[in-house]
């Protein structure tokens, strides 16, 4: 994890290249190596773990997948990553928010304009307020 935090791509390429695995979780957290690099904004490191076998959709302890920590901290790129290979939007966090809400939650326009686009038009007209 260190070498996610300070954005030590080589260290992590090394590190998967001898098998470390990309899907470990720490300790109660469950907090994953992609999820760790989507938090922090990293761009590089995320194509990396999700192309050495990286589960985009695992959750930690909270319910929290590597998209929802991306789009928490407004980390637009590592969004645009995790929707390429496939994130899932609609997963839930324990406190019932998907992607899209932690991002209006966090006000992150750019992000959630990234997140609106993949979401199913009938889903987003359920969200609106009614009368």
């Amino acid at each position: 994890m260190v070498a996610i935090q300070y954005g030590h791509v080589e260290v992590v390429k090394m590190l998967t290249d001898y098998g470390a695995d990309v899907n470990v979780s720490h300790d109660k957290s469950r907090l994953t190596p992609l999820m760790h690099a989507a938090s922090v904004g990293h761009i590089i490191i995320p194509r990396a773990l999700v192309k050495k076998g990286a589960l985009v959709d695992k959750v930690d302890a909270r319910g929290y997948t590597a998209l929802m920590f991306a789009a928490e901290r407004g980390h637009a790129k590592v969004v645009e990553i995790l929707l390429q290979n496939r994130a899932k939007t609609k997963p839930k966090n324990e406190c019932g928010q998907d992607a899209l809400e932690i991002s209006q939650r966090s006000h992150h326009s750019g992000v959630e304009k990234l997140l609106r686009a993949k979401t199913p038009w009938l889903e987003l007209v359920s969200r609106w307020p009614r009368p």
